[in-house]
């Protein structure tokens, strides 16, 4: 009973979920998945966790895709959070720049501890720690005066091939009926829609608004105000490995945590007297979840020293 009451407690308790899960004896709090996970070890259990590998580089090494995209920036956060529960340093990070074919593979065979991605691009090997922020499908056009999607029937919108489904989904509902021209990726179908073969483009909608800043007449184009499908996009590392797994998750959570508990970069040295359990937990006060993640007690007070609450870092680069 103990133990079913500490994984039912939820992500805003995870500190206090996870302090009772081992002090009982329990299965720590499952974390959260965005999508499948293999069943596979690190390299058939050839590969030391990716938890040792980092503290032994002194640094964090994330993978991108690119280097320019405002949403990467946020991603990069959640990277310095991570290498700040370690090692009280959100400069501690390396960030190695992939082609996005070989971004996922890189992170695989641990060439990089950790990458950022959705469901959609989540394949086997790998794991999804707790999603970081959702995003959504959305549709950017040049049609002059256009407000809405159902404004576009009959047009050509370019779509990449993983994003042709839920968009699709989404349309059975509207009174529309565009003509779909499905591309390999984001990138085509952006290149076709610049080119003047299709009228709008659909993807993700922080890649569409990124997209659009980049163009050369960016005020020619909207994005749409309808969404489809929300998209969480977390961290993602190689499967087999629940450590390291639980560590990312946990920078992820302290963030969310210290913003439900009014606790900012700017005043978390103040609160060493505090009586409230959470907040006690939380600072390190009572011993064990820095021991039961590999850190050390003040691995949350870590991560907002450097980079804040969630909503410090959210404000900070998307606000």
């Amino acid at each position: 009973m103990l133990c079913m009451s500490a994984i039912r407690i939820g992500i805003s308790s995870f500190f206090a979920a996870t302090l009772l899960a081992f002090a009982f004896g329990c299965a720590p709090p499952r974390p959260i998945e965005v999508t499948r996970v293999a069943t596979s070890t690190v390299d058939g259990g050839r590969r030391p966790s990716q938890l040792d590998t980092a503290r032994g580089r002194g640094r964090v090494v994330c993978g991108a895709a690119t280097s320019a995209q405002v949403l990467h920036d946020f991603d990069r956060e959640f990277c310095r959070a991570t290498a700040a529960a370690l090692f009280d340093d959100a400069t501690s990070v390396e960030i190695r720049h992939f082609d996005p074919t070989s971004l996922l593979g890189a992170l695989h065979n641990g060439q990089i501890d950790l990458a950022f991605g959705s469901g959609a691009t989540l394949g086997d090997g790998l794991a999804a720690a707790a999603p970081h922020v959702f995003d959504g499908l959305g549709v950017m056009t040049q049609v002059r005066g256009a407000s809405s999607i159902t404004e576009l029937n009959g047009l050509g919108v370019c779509v990449a091939a993983q994003d042709e489904a839920p968009l699709r989904t989404g349309l059975v509902s509207l009174p529309v009926r565009p003509v779909i021209s499905v591309q390999a990726d984001f990138q085509a179908a952006l290149s076709k829609y610049v080119d003047g073969q299709c009228v709008a483009v659909a993807g993700v909608r922080s890649s569409l608004a990124d997209a659009r800043a980049e163009l050369a007449d960016p005020h020619r184009h909207v994005v749409l105000a309808t969404a489809f499908s929300p998209v969480p996009r977390a961290p993602l590392v190689a499967a087999g490995d629940p450590r390291w797994l639980n560590v990312v998750n946990a920078a992820v959570y302290a963030t969310i945590e210290a913003e439900e508990l009014g606790i900012t970069s700017a005043s978390i040295s103040g609160n060493p007297a505090s009586v409230d359990p959470r907040a006690r937990l939380f600072l390190g006060h009572d011993a064990g979840l820095g021991r039961s993640l590999g850190l050390s007690a003040d691995w949350a007070v870590r991560v907002i020293r450097n980079v804040g609450n969630y909503g410090e870092i959210y404000n900070r680069i998307l606000g």
